[in-house]
């Protein structure tokens, strides 16, 4: 069975921020965490958090970075200075995590990236069910190349880029090594339960007159935030010879994460 909590706390100071979380977990009901996400803003000290996590969640496959504006959860909006975390519980599932720095030929770095996460799992050559992504921003359309193709357009592909409130450059991206700035943070997720996804697209539509009878309407215009569904111009599959052309074992879309409730 597919379980997840989140929790987040908030301040300038990351000791005393972290604090709070753990006295917050030391109070909860026990929840053993086999994957989990965790976002903060930009003022806070990545070795602190890295360590926090080392203490309370060794061993646990972790993805996150820096955020703007605040972490949210399901009570709502932590607001400025918050650290969130998103803890998934699933024993009979498989996570893995991996990390690099997106030097070079970013699209390679992506694949190098994501068969050391299916390797992190225990599950080289088995597509996912999700793959989730964290990097530092500028190249995400060469980082989703480089993702489809291993996975194709057979698996969905979540995620974003990191962030400070200011636009500043001081983004980081928290993988199982620690922190990057120049880097990217790949997961992958075998959920027992299953996953389900839907996206939401902000578009601005285009001002035209009512098309004639013998035309047709002009298509919509795209907003600046595109949608993260498979392009119909994705590369093909690998060969089976990869174990990733064909779908894994593991091919039932479970319930477990009907929800994906991210923090971000």
């Amino acid at each position: 069975m597919v379980a997840m909590k989140s929790y987040t706390a908030s301040g300038s100071c990351t000791a005393q921020v972290l604090a709070t979380l753990a006295q917050t977990l030391a109070e909860a009901q026990p929840f053993t965490a086999d994957f989990l996400c965790v976002f903060y803003d930009a003022l806070h000290d990545d070795q602190a958090i890295t360590l926090f996590l080392d203490q309370h969640f060794p061993g646990v496959a972790r993805l996150g970075g820096t955020s703007c504006a605040g972490v949210m959860s399901d009570a709502g909006l932590a607001g400025g200075g918050s650290i969130g975390l998103l803890l998934v519980q699933d024993p009979d599932g498989d996570y893995g995590t991996a990390a690099i720095r997106l030097q070079g030929n970013a699209a390679d770095c992506a694949e190098r990236a994501l068969q050391a996460a299916l390797h992190d799992a225990g599950c080289p050559g088995e597509l996912p069910e999700l793959v989730w992504i964290y990097q530092a921003p500028g190249q995400e359309e060469a980082v989703i190349e480089g993702l489809r193709r291993i996975v194709s357009d057979r698996c969905p592909i979540i995620g974003g880029s990191s962030a400070d409130d200011d636009i500043g450059g001081r983004w980081r991206q928290l993988g199982p090594d620690g922190p990057l700035c120049d880097g990217l943070v790949v997961s992958v997720l075998f959920p027992s339960g299953g996953i389900s996804h839907a996206s939401r697209v902000a578009m601005n539509p285009a001002v035209t007159a009512a098309p004639s009878p013998a035309s047709a309407p002009p298509p919509p215009r795209a907003g600046r935030h595109a949608t993260s569904s498979p392009s119909t111009n994705s590369l093909p599959p690998r060969s089976t010879t990869a174990g990733l052309a064909e779908h894994s074992s593991r091919s039932s879309l479970r319930a477990g994460l009907a929800r994906c409730a991210a923090i971000d």
